[in-house]
């Protein structure tokens, strides 16, 4: 078992119920298997504020892993290590 740190901004920490909280997952979890255990816990308003479909994150949505985002690594299939720790940072707007 691995202990990732999940943090989160804006509306999806609202969704979270908090800005950081650690999630427990097995050895060799993925981005997108930490995500959907946080839909599990938080339900479908999470859920939806994340994914645009199965297997999708929603447009926007920028996902970092250790400062760096996941567009960079593996995409939804980075596998996590013990004491990685994940960003949620939706879109915002403003000017």
């Amino acid at each position: 078992m691995i202990e990732v740190k999940i943090k989160a901004i804006l509306d999806v920490a609202r969704l979270l119920g908090s800005r950081e909280q650690t999630l427990t997952l097995p050895g060799g979890a993925t981005v997108l298997g930490a995500l959907q255990k946080l839909a599990e816990i938080h339900g479908e308003p999470l859920a939806e504020r994340i994914f645009a479909g199965q297997d999708k994150l929603r447009d926007g949505l920028v996902v970092m892993v250790n400062g760096r985002n996941i567009c960079f690594l593996d995409h939804l299939h980075t596998v996590l290590t013990d004491g990685d720790e994940v960003l949620l940072f939706p879109p915002a707007g403003g000017g």
